[in-house]
């Protein structure tokens, strides 16, 4: 159960920002969203793998922080990262699940006017990765291509396709899931 809540932190990790300021013995994960409840689900991950809640305060705008302290979960998640990038491929199916889902939670979009769900991100051996694993998982996606001036992406297109990747790996993000069953049918 811990190294599949790993996957799926290190996927939603994509959206957070890992700060050491070891000058001042400071060490954060730190995500802002406008869904509370994703970064509840978020949250009790962290919780799972190092004993402890983080903290989620209410922002301006209507957005939320989840925050949490640690020097060992920074070193570690960091660490975890890079392993991941090298060893993906010893990846339970069920850890390669977890760790999309989490991708997807934090930087995917949905159509909702065509069959088509994509992930963004300036990292594209991230991508690449990415694509692989959903090959594996028997869900074809397209190129990466540009996006923006620094962002890449990969997009899952069809309603076949979708309806794999929601039955396989689907979304914990609300908002995203609630904008797929919109599409798909619940």
């Amino acid at each position: 159960m811990e190294r599949i809540a790993l996957a799926f932190l290190l996927g939603a990790l994509e959206d957070a920002a890992l700060i050491s300021r070891p000058e001042k013995g400071e060490y954060v994960i730190e995500m802002e969203q406008k869904n509370k409840k994703w970064l509840e689900i978020v949250a009790s991950s962290v919780e799972a793998i190092f004993g402890k809640k983080p903290k989620i305060k209410k922002r301006k705008r209507g957005y939320y922080r989840l925050r949490f302290y640690s020097k060992e979960a920074y070193s570690f998640l960091t660490r975890e990262r890079e392993n991941m990038f090298g060893n993906w491929k010893s990846m339970s199916k069920e850890e390669m699940i977890a760790f999309l889902r989490g991708v997807f939670d934090a930087e995917g979009s949905v159509l909702s006017t065509r069959y088509v769900i994509s992930l963004g991100n300036k990292d594209e051996k991230l991508l690449r990765i990415c694509k692989e694993m959903l090959r594996r998982l028997g869900i074809k996606c397209g190129n990466i291509t540009r996006s923006t001036k620094s962002v890449k992406k990969i997009s899952i297109y069809g309603k076949d396709n979708l309806l794999l990747f929601k039955k396989l790996i689907g979304f914990s993000h609300p908002d995203k899931r609630k904008k797929l069953d919109a599409l798909l049918g619940p």
